[in-house]
């Protein structure tokens, strides 16, 4: 190939990936995503409600427990709070996420409520799961582009929060992969039999010979579409697939497992990958 061939070809690659990133979207693309993580922050607050005196408190939780985790270098401003002081400051995070939610001041009430639950997750992370970790980060990227008003907003943020999504998925399923359970195809059999998980009961068909090819399979299956997941929401051509199998992944899971808020989450995050046309009707984004 030329010089000269190769050096624009080099230059159409630059200015395609530039335009990728630097591309601009009606800032009413943000606004499902944000609704819905606002609404699923307020949900997460509200829960932590129940164990927050002994997660939280001083006089719940010893010193040398909370936040044992992090190690020796754990530090947060709300180390010192107690009683009333506990119920305000989760208060205060969910009030900032309705507002969030609400596009009132998005951005600021926005980075409140992250900032918040960052301070609590330092205080202590007992209580932290993978979709508390999960909305942390997409609330974090939403912010950095404009939430309220007309006009456009950058396209970057999305693109981070599309990217965060696959890297989930990619994770997961090696996570998954490097146990015995899942290869072996036995993970959903023992964990549907589990009581703190189940939300409803299977015993009665996973006591079945064709109830245990079904477990084996479904493992298997969710396993392997784990692993495809990030390429075909992130390749515009797989990305109907893609929402279609996550979606019925995710309610499959919601319907028959007691997880948290993982699900709701995992299908909020799909709004990433939406927009509306003109005529006001939801469809697949392929930009």
């Amino acid at each position: 190939m030329p010089v000269t061939s190769a050096t624009g070809a080099l230059r159409a690659g630059f200015s395609a990936w530039a335009d990728y990133w630097e591309g601009r979207v009606p800032v009413s693309r943000y606004a499902p995503l944000r609704v819905g993580l606002g609404l699923l922050l307020v949900a997460q607050f509200l829960t932590m409600l129940p164990v927050a005196r002994l997660q939280f408190d001083t006089q719940g939780l010893s010193a040398r427990w909370v936040g044992s985790s992090w190690g020796h270098v754990r530090y947060s401003l709300l180390d010192g709070i107690t009683g009333w002081q506990v119920t305000a400051v989760i208060a205060s995070g969910a009030v900032a996420s309705a507002l969030f939610a609400a596009g009132v001041v998005p951005r600021f009430f926005g980075v409140v409520a992250f900032v918040v639950e960052v301070l609590l997750l330092h205080r202590s992370n007992y209580w932290q799961d993978g979709s508390d970790c999960l909305v942390r980060c997409l609330v974090f990227f939403a912010c950095f582009a404009r939430l309220s008003g007309k006009g456009e907003t950058g396209i970057w943020p999305l693109r981070f929060l599309r990217l965060q999504v696959a890297i989930v998925y990619f994770a997961t399923a090696v996570w998954k992969e490097q146990g015995r359970d899942w290869p072996t195809g036995s993970a959903l059999y023992w964990v549907l039999q589990e009581p703190k998980y189940q939300r409803i009961s299977l015993d009665w068909l996973l006591a079945t010979q064709p109830g245990q090819w079904l477990a084996t399979l479904g493992t298997w299956g969710t396993l392997w579409l784990e692993f495809a997941l990030p390429v075909l929401l992130l390749v515009p051509r797989g990305r109907r697939a893609g929402l279609a199998l996550g979606t019925a992944l995710h309610l499959g899971i919601w319907a028959t497992m007691r997880i948290g808020l993982f699900s709701p989450l995992m299908l909020i995050s799909y709004l990433a990958f939406v927009e509306r046309d003109e005529r006001g009707r939801w469809r697949v984004s392929l930009d």
